[in-house]
């Protein structure tokens, strides 16, 4: 009894130190591909922030500098996690050991847990660097935008109120909104675990999934985005257009579809992340319709791309290639919707009764 005892106590041993050590190797180097010798990441996502107010603070928040602790945080981390978790077994070490048969020449087929795992991993390794970049960006902006009033505030009494807001108080609002939207996600991308009830049930397989999903991301979107710098050097911008009644009440209505865009991102909690099947989400906005995320960014879109289309046309400039610009843009994230549902509804049969509970994926008693 003894014997089996220690055996068995072995057994945890070994299988606590193949998780931690392949884990913290596939995640060693993601760092270094990430921070060292990938240019393009570096040239394109390596965001700083200094928080400031009245005068520069000795803190530096960088990206290379997030990801660095986020590494350092699994390594200790992960020996209690795997500790408690002793019968489970890491996307790395599955990944690694599947591999490695490879490579001693195993005949070893790529079956469906396998898949999982490599899908998992490039999963963590497309978003995790992004978030952070985009989560730091946005702190870089709400900072910026609030010194500037902070530094104008003396003066800004005797303007007009709607120029106030134009000038000042929107930038803030729009940051401060898109960084309520992407922390969510930083969470849900880096925590993922059954006593929070947010594991990772499956990774969408297909390609289809993947593709209208990173269609929504850099560098991939910059081929929606090419129909419009050359078009807006033609157009009117909103004031111009529309004078500062309108055009206010149409960024107050931007703002409430951003805020409703964030608050579904709220919704999720530590369930938001792409691409994964983690349990469904009937609280929020989706106790109405299934996609409320994409509904509001839509639709936020589209009332600031108006006034694009308006002075284009008004100024016989080519208003039709904006139009299609945003008409392919919201087919993009239809399809993305679509592909989503598909793979919420192989992988988890609740999902399928909430779509007959919430038969509505983009406007409530509309679509």
């Amino acid at each position: 009894m003894n014997t089996l005892a220690m055996q068995n106590s072995s057994a945890r041993v070994l299988q606590l130190a193949a998780n931690y050590f392949s884990t913290v190797a596939v995640f060693y180097l993601g760092y270094l591909f990430f921070t060292q010798y990938n240019d393009y990441f570096i040239r394109t996502f390596f965001a700083v922030w200094t928080p400031t107010l009245y005068e520069r603070t000795d803190i530096v928040v960088s990206t290379e500098l997030a990801l660095r602790y986020l590494f350092l945080s699994y390594a200790v981390l992960l020996v209690p996690y795997y500790a408690y978790y002793r019968d489970k077994r890491s996307a790395s070490l599955i990944a690694l050991a599947w591999l490695y048969g490879r490579i001693v020449g195993s005949r070893a087929q790529l079956e469906h847990v396998h898949k999982q795992a490599f899908l998992y991993l490039l999963l963590k390794a497309v978003f995790v660097p992004f978030i952070f970049s985009a989560t730091i960006s946005q702190l870089v902006g709400f900072n910026n935008a609030l010194i500037k009033i902070v530094l104008a505030s003396e003066t800004l009494q005797a303007e007009p109120w709607m120029y106030v807001y134009m000038s000042y108080v929107h930038d803030l609002l729009m940051h401060g909104l898109f960084l309520l939207d992407v922390l969510p996600f930083v969470f849900g991308y880096l925590l993922d675990a059954p006593f929070l009830k947010n594991t990772i049930k499956s990774v969408d397989p297909t390609f289809s999934g993947w593709f209208f999903c990173l269609c929504c991301y850099q560098p991939f979107n910059y081929a929606a985005f090419a129909f419009f710098p050359r078009l807006s050097t033609e157009s009117f911008n909103g004031l111009e257009l529309f004078g500062y009644p309108l055009t206010v009440a149409m960024d107050v209505i931007l703002l409430v579809a951003l805020a409703g865009y964030a608050s579904a991102s709220w919704s999720l909690g530590l369930k938001a992340s792409n691409l994964t099947s983690r349990g469904v989400v009937r609280s929020g906005l989706y106790r109405w319709i299934r996609h409320p995320a994409y509904s509001l960014k839509l639709a936020a879109w589209w009332i600031s791309v108006v006034p694009l289309i308006a002075g284009a046309y008004i100024s016989g400039g080519n208003w039709f290639m904006i139009a299609l610009g945003m008409s392919v843009w919201t087919m993009v994230y239809y399809f993305r919707a679509v592909t989503e549902e598909r793979h919420l509804r192989y992988t988890d049969a609740e999902y399928a009764e909430y779509c007959k509970v919430v038969s509505f994926r983009f406007i409530p008693n509309i679509i």
